[in-house]
C-alpha cells in the first residue's frame, strides 16, 4: 500500500459520518501495518540488490587483477624482446 493510499483511506474514513472512532482507528492501524510490510519488502529487495552488487564488484575486481597481472607479464615480455633485438 502506498502512502497515498493510506492518506485516502484515512481521509475517506474521517469524512464518512457513519465511521465510528473504533473503525477509524482500525483502518489507520491496518494502513500502518500495510506500510510496514511494504517497507520490509523494499528493505529486503534493497539487501538482495546490494548483495548482487557486491558479487559483481568481486568479479570485476578479480578480473581487473587478472588483467593487471597479464599486462605486467606483457611488459616483461616486451622488455625481454627489446633486449634481444637491441642485444
Amino acid at each position: 500500500m502506498t502512502p497515498r493510499a493510506v492518506y485516502v483511506i484515512i481521509h475517506t474514513a474521517k469524512e464518512d459520518e457513519n465511521t465510528s472512532d473504533q473503525d477509524f482507528r482500525e483502518r489507520v492501524l491496518s494502513a500502518i501495518a500495510d506500510l510496514k510490510r511494504t517497507s520490509e519488502r523494499i528493505e529486503n529487495k534493497i539487501e538482495r540488490v546490494e548483495g548482487r552488487i557486491e558479487q559483481v564488484n568481486e568479479k570485476v575486481n578479480s578480473r581487473l587483477s587478472a588483467v593487471e597481472k597479464d599486462v605486467t607479464n606483457l611488459h616483461g615480455d616486451v622488455r625481454w624482446i627489446r633486449g634481444k633485438l637491441e642485444g
